[in-house]
């Protein structure tokens, strides 16, 4: 989403490459362990971070074959690969067609194959700021490019445990929010004005209907689900717990359910893993209460980036004045500066060893596996060892994230 159609269009017919944005890391990459060793680095010792969409890039390159050996272990904070089944349905040749029709570029009287190469010239002569303000102006899916799967970087359907047989990770730190999916219910809301309107009146139906539309799932299957969730009652649930129960749905279904299952596969091929929760709502949250610890609130810890907060200047220049701005009114506590300095501490130990450290008393972080999905729950200065509680309403999403009669694979 960030990229668009500048690092994601895939169009066959008219011979444009898809995934161009990942081809962009690759180099990088390939830069990287040529000359990591002239800034002190270590060629054979390079981790690759990522949160959200820049997890799913990351693991995505962890299935690469011209990504293997340029790196050796993975962070993936709120997104696996398996997230991708948020996205995956809204890619195909029906980008290249709304991108030529919002640019005056298709003709509207021949087929895509007719005219493919003459619709790459023409998106081509666009000039790109004209072409990213026209599509910007159009609805959240149709920005959306999502990764091509099945090609030469992506080789086989992400959404198959067949394809993730053979990870290139030595060791994985992996973990989610506690309330992933309160950014996204928003989202839609937002982007549909009349989901908020019809959801109370028969939330079972519209449900089924927007894991179809969302999901690419079956109606029939979709009524499962939210049997799963709903319970199989006729008793009519508040508002509140509507709206609360699709926000579970979708965290589980986008990223609590991708992050168990991406760990099981690992630690399944014999990839030291390790797996959080981040359970702590920040002061400085930019989202209100009731979205609970939402999506992207654990970043400023992770990254150690509270100190900008209070000094607008540390910013990089090309962010410009509102963002130091921005950045200068926002807040935090003692306390949080020290909860920072444990979980760059932890980050840093995996990145440097391959294991996670915890802060004193010295509690061991267990490895995640099938049968001890040990997880580390963050609180502020409190890091719990608990078992994953998730796992039976992941069942429900299963055959979508792992495909039908999906099984793990032996362990290697």
């Amino acid at each position: 989403y960030r990229l668009g159609i500048f690092g994601f269009l895939d169009s066959k017919v008219a011979g444009i490459r898809g995934n161009m944005g990942l081809w962009d890391q690759n180099l990088v990459l390939k830069w990287i362990r040529r000359n990591i060793d002239r800034f002190g680095g270590n060629p054979d010792e390079v981790t690759l971070l990522g949160q959200s969409a820049g997890g799913i890039s990351a693991a995505l390159h962890a299935l690469s074959p011209y990504s293997r050996g340029l790196f050796k272990r993975l962070v993936l904070q709120s997104g696996t690969p398996l997230s991708m089944i948020l996205g995956i349905g809204f890619g195909g040749q029906t980008k290249i067609i709304l991108a030529a029709l919002a640019m005056n570029c298709y003709d509207k009287h021949k087929k895509l194959e007719e005219q493919a190469k003459a619709i790459a010239t023409c998106l081509r002569n666009v000039d790109a700021p004209r072409l990213f303000e026209k599509l910007d102006s159009l609805d959240m899916v149709q920005q959306m490019f999502p990764p091509s799967e099945d090609d030469d970087f992506i080789p086989g359907k992400v959404l198959s445990v067949d394809t993730w047989k053979r990870l290139e990770a030595k060791q994985i730190l992996l973990g989610s929010v506690a309330d992933e999916g309160t950014v996204f219910y928003r989202l839609l809301k937002d982007s549909v004005p009349i989901f908020g309107k019809l959801l109370f009146s028969d939330h079972r139906t519209l449900i089924s209907i927007v894991l179809s539309e969302m999901f690419n799932i079956d109606i029939g299957d979709g009524q499962k689900i939210v049997k799963g969730y709903f319970g199989d009652t006729d008793d009519k649930p508040s508002e509140e717990q509507v709206a609360s129960t699709i926000c579970t749905m979708i965290g589980d279904a986008g990223f609590s359910c991708p992050t168990a299952f991406f760990g099981e596969i690992a630690a399944e091929q014999g990839i030291s893993t390790y797996r959080y929760l981040f359970n702590y709502r920040p002061t400085h949250s930019l989202w209100p209460k009731w979205m609970g610890v939402a999506h992207a609130d654990d970043i400023a810890y992770t990254l150690g980036s509270l100190p900008f907060f209070k000094d607008g200047k540390l910013l990089a220049q090309h962010l410009g004045p509102k963002a130091a701005k921005f950045a200068d009114r926002l807040t935090y506590t003692p306390e949080e500066d020290v909860f920072m300095k444990h979980i760059v501490n932890i980050w840093s130990s995996f990145v440097k060893t391959g294991k996670p450290v915890l802060p004193p008393p010295d509690v061991e972080w267990p490895k995640y596996t099938i049968e001890n999905p040990n997880v580390i729950h963050i609180e502020l200065n409190k890091f719990t060892t608990k078992q994953d509680n998730i796992l039976k309403r992941c069942e429900l999403w299963k055959p979508f994230l792992l495909g039908k009669n999906a099984t793990l694979p032996d362990a290697a």
